[in-house]
């Protein structure tokens, strides 16, 4: 960025020969390819201070992808000591109104780990994902659900962005909190050197802000958005057009982008390749299998299954079944090996049952087989 790199110029000048009492102001870093996506670091202090613009889409109560853990968990959620894990649950049974669908769930998941969940259709993989964001009516029946203190979560639901009048480019920047009050904080701490305040803390706290935008991703703001919208098939001039002026399945793409680019620690994907073509597809693939958040998936594309999880769990017949650090071809072979013990388990236990059995109106045989 030549802008940043010119305040950083201009900082220095104004210090002057002056001995540094603090770190110095960061040059603007040379791009050096892709930047694989990434949770966000711990928030500069500074960098805290609520927003001063208006951003479109930036409402926490529009419906859309990107969502914050509720400061209100949902009924057997909470949010607290997991003993490092992202999430525990522990004998959840997951019920939709009087009806259980899932019982007796057993799953830790550890930070930087990428499940995919998968089953029949109606098995209960996206009422499981629903349970954990508290959607209406889903709820966590018995047991617990324990997500790490201090996470975000990012969910994706089966349903696109609508009502939006802002442009592609600000309703996916909207849920970039970090970064743009970073560059809020950063912008108002120019201001005030440039009218003339040259004091040791208007410059220290113009320091600090430089350094606070760029621990935010700032100096690759503008290529991280360029990289997922067109990983995504949206070409440069139509990251100026109106949300309003694409379809459900290209709003869909937007909300899916305004996602990734929140980057939460936890990242909720219901069926993400619904709505996407072939290379999109693959790009996705790709951009969750380099993800260092963790990240939950339901999805019947094997392709996104094979590239993108590290561990498989499958929903089927009421139950939760977890193959930790399986990949999917892995799960698929452990599956069908585990699914023959137990048939040959349960034949063999048929036969001693038949073997025991007295036939009726067989008599006992004496000796020599003669009947008594």
């Amino acid at each position: 960025m030549a802008a940043l790199t010119a305040l950083s110029a201009r900082f220095i000048a104004l210090r002057g020969a002056e001995a540094p009492r603090a770190r110095t102001v960061p040059a603007a870093r040379a791009a050096a390819g892709p930047e694989i996506p990434r949770a966000p670091l711990a928030q500069h202090p500074r960098a805290a201070a609520p927003a001063r613009r208006v951003r479109a889409g930036a409402k926490a109560g529009k419906k859309g992808a990107a969502a914050a853990a509720p400061p209100n968990p949902p009924a057997g959620v909470s949010y607290g000591e997991t003993n490092g894990a992202a999430m525990v649950v522990k004998g959840a049974t997951i019920a939709v109104g009087p009806v259980e669908l899932i019982r007796g769930i057993e799953w830790s998941v550890m930070p930087g780990d990428r499940w995919g969940l998968v089953g029949p259709n109606g098995a209960g993989k996206s009422t499981l994902l629903k349970a954990l964001m508290g959607s209406e009516n889903i709820r966590v029946a018995d047991g617990s659900v324990a997500v790490q203190k201090g996470s975000r979560i990012g969910y994706l639901e089966q349903t696109a962005v609508s009502g939006s009048t802002a442009t592609v480019r600000e309703e996916v920047m909207s849920r970039m909190t970090r970064v743009l009050e970073a560059r809020d904080f950063m912008e108002s701490a120019q201001a005030r050197v440039e009218g003339g305040d040259y004091s040791d803390g208007a410059l220290q706290s113009l320091a600090d802000s430089v350094q606070a935008f760029e621990d935010a991703g700032g100096l690759t703001l503008d290529e991280r958005v360029a990289r997922v919208l067109g990983g995504l098939g949206f070409s440069e001039a139509d990251q100026g057009r109106s949300c309003a002026d694409f379809s459900g399945g290209w709003q869909m793409r937007i909300a899916l982008a305004r996602l990734l680019l929140s980057e939460p620690e936890l990242l909720v994907l219901d069926e993400p390749t619904n709505h996407l073509d072939a290379a999109a597809r693959t790009w996705l693939a790709q951009y969750v299998g380099q993800y260092q958040g963790t990240v939950l998936v339901v999805s019947h594309d094997v392709s996104l299954l094979r590239k993108a999880c590290t561990s498989i769990a499958e929903v089927r017949d009421s139950k939760l079944e977890c193959y930790r650090t399986r990949t999917y071809d892995q799960w698929r072979t452990e599956r069908e090996e585990r699914q023959a013990r137990l048939q040959a388990q349960y034949e063999a236990e048929q036969e001693e049952i038949a073997r025991l059995q007295v036939r009726p109106g067989a008599r006992p045989r004496g000796a020599g087989g003669a009947p008594r």
